[in-house]
Formats: structure tokens, sequence, C-alpha cells
């Protein structure tokens, strides 16, 4: 990485010159922005070699070209894992300022996914990666159609690029014959982003979204998973399930949601839960479905580690026990239907 560093360096030095010097005497608004960018990007490195220092880490890609560094780091040995997740996070996200984070969730649903493997699956080694290898939406471009976090636009972008990436942890694979079990993991617009990867031919195995606006499908079989191995998880005070009412992301992965009919895509409890590894809490908020010891992270870590049956399903309204009727009380309905008469 020193090539790309000295690179940035010098990036850098030129776009201060045109900052501090500018003939007509007037500072150029995109001279400083340009500065600012770049500035980012030279931060960028700094965060990839402290994730690398923590040991056991892998630098899989490393793109230094547009706006922002992109880069993927994997916890654990993607060339020897049989169990293997790729996360691609969403809104807001950058190498600079989202990798280190980042990088400890992985490293916590990489052990989680291990003690699972080894206790109740194959034995196989896991490996967790964070997938930054795309600009994700930024707060700053709301406005702009092109990159706003309400289009798909960047998604689109970034899905090529994570199909790319995914076809080529399956190729390694391939070539050296080690047995591969993929996940592809996907929060926020990186679900969308995800989603639209996985309606083409991939290696992917299983599939969790999570806090997710949409996946740009109209039906299941949109995604090329297999049936039975597409995941979603939605935290009760999460709102971004919610946003697309017009549906411009397609049909909703939850069954919770007006228009969201998709049956064959199993929504896992985010909730207080009992696993096969012990009690696991519950998650609320949007960025918390990665919190260590969740239940929302033990059902990834269940699907990761290839045993998507021990995960924690979440219970729907409509499939919630009636409890029995009480003497001269109404008999309690499903939703959408009227009591009935009390027994007698």
């Amino acid at each position: 990485m020193p090539g790309e560093r000295a690179a940035l360096e010098d990036q850098h030095t030129a776009a201060q010159a045109k900052y501090l010097y500018d003939p007509s005497g007037n500072v150029l608004a995109n001279a400083l922005r340009n500065l600012d960018q770049v500035d980012r990007k030279l931060h960028s490195p700094d965060a990839i070699d402290a994730a690398m220092a923590q040991g056991g880490r892998q630098l899989l890609t490393l793109d230094t070209s547009g706006e922002r560094v992109k880069a993927a780091v994997a916890v654990g040995n993607v060339d020897t894992a049989e169990q293997v997740a790729v996360f691609t996070p969403g809104f807001t996200s950058t190498v600079d300022g989202s990798l280190k984070g980042y990088d400890q969730d992985m490293y916590n649903l990489q052990q989680h996914s291990q003690n699972l493997s080894a206790r109740y699956g194959d034995q196989g080694q896991a490996a967790a990666v964070t997938w930054i290898g795309y600009e994700a939406p930024q707060t700053a471009d709301v406005l702009n159609p092109d990159k706003s976090v309400a289009s798909d636009g960047l998604a689109k972008i970034g899905a090529q690029k994570l199909d790319g990436f995914l076809n080529g942890i399956g190729a390694a694979h391939n070539a050296s014959g080690q047995q591969l079990h993929l996940t592809a993991l996907g929060h926020s617009n990186g679900s969308l982003t995800t989603g639209i990867a996985l309606q083409h031919d991939t290696p992917v195995k299983d599939a969790v979204v999570f806090g997710s606006p949409g996946l740009d499908i109209n039906s299941r079989s949109d995604l090329k998973v297999p049936e039975g191995h597409m995941f979603s998880e939605w935290s009760d005070r999460d709102p971004v399930p919610h946003l697309d009412i017009a549906h411009n992301f397609g049909t909703s992965p939850y069954q919770g949601i007006f228009g969201g009919e998709l049956n064959d895509i199993q929504q896992l409890s985010t909730g207080d839960a009992t696993g096969v590894d012990g009690p696991h809490h519950i998650t609320h908020e949007h960025g918390q479905y990665l919190d260590d010891k969740s239940t929302s992270q033990y059902n990834m870590a269940s699907v990761v580690a290839g045993r998507p049956d021990l995960a924690v399903r979440h219970v729907q309204p409509w499939e919630a026990p009636v409890p029995p009727p009480t003497s001269g009380q109404p008999i309690p309905a499903p939703p959408g239907r009227d009591p009935q008469p009390p027994p007698r």
C-alpha cells in the first residue's frame, strides 16, 4: 500500500496548491471541495493500516480512484475458510470513517460463526469480509438525483462490483478445490446493493438483509439464491424499511409492510431470545443489528455457519398464538377479523 499512499499524498499536494494559489485572487470553491475530498482519501490508508494491525486480517481489494477510497478487509483467511460472509454496508459508509467499527463487527461475527460451526456445524473455518467496494450514498448528496440515497443509482454501480467480488471468491475456491459456503450480508443501502447483485449468478448460498429499504425486485424469483435461504431482519424502531412508500426499490422484503408479499424471504428475530449457545439481547435501532451478543447477530452467525435452522424466526402478529377465551368475554380474533361472541 505504500505506492497508493504516495499517490494520494501527491494528489493532496496538488489540491492544496490549487487552493492556496489562484491568479484571480479568489478562492475557488471547487478547489476547496477537491482538497477536502483528497484529504479524506488520505485518511483511508490509516484506517486500513489500523485494521490490518489487529492481526488475522486480509486486504482483498484497494481502489483509490474516484471520490473515495474503496476497500475490502477480511477477518480470517478467505482463501482457506469454508464459511465466508461478505458484508456490504450502506448510507454514509466510508473506508476512513466506517472501517474501524465494521471491522470489529466482522471480528465478532466471525468468532460467533466459528464457534457455532465448531459446536453444531461441520467444524469449517470462518471468515468475514467488510466490503466497502463501492461509493455508498452520503448525506451531502441527498439532493443529487444521481447520488442520492433515495435513488438506486449508486447501488447499481456497486452491485456490479460486488457481483465480481463474490464470483472472484467462488473462482478462487474452485481453483483450489476448497469447499465454500458463501453468505451475503447487506445493511441499509448496502442491502439494496446486495439485492441487485444477487439478481445475477453468484456462488452465494445464503443471504441476510437487515434494515433494508428494498432489494429492487418484484418477486423472490428475481433473486438467484437457493429457495429457503433468503433471510431478513427488521428491528422495531428502525424506520428505514418504511421509507420506500412508493416502492421505488421494489417489493418490500418484510411481510409486515404494505406491499411486502415475499413469503419465502424468512424474517428472523431481533428481540430477546435464547439460541443454542445461550440468551441474546434485543436490538431496536437501525445501527444495532451487528451488536455483539444480540439476537440479530446470533441469527446471522447461524446462517454464516451453515446452520440457518438454528436461527430464531420472527413471529408475525398473525402467527402469534391466540389466548384461550375467558368466560363472558369475546373470543379474540386474528388481525383484520371481528371478535366472536363470548362462549356460553
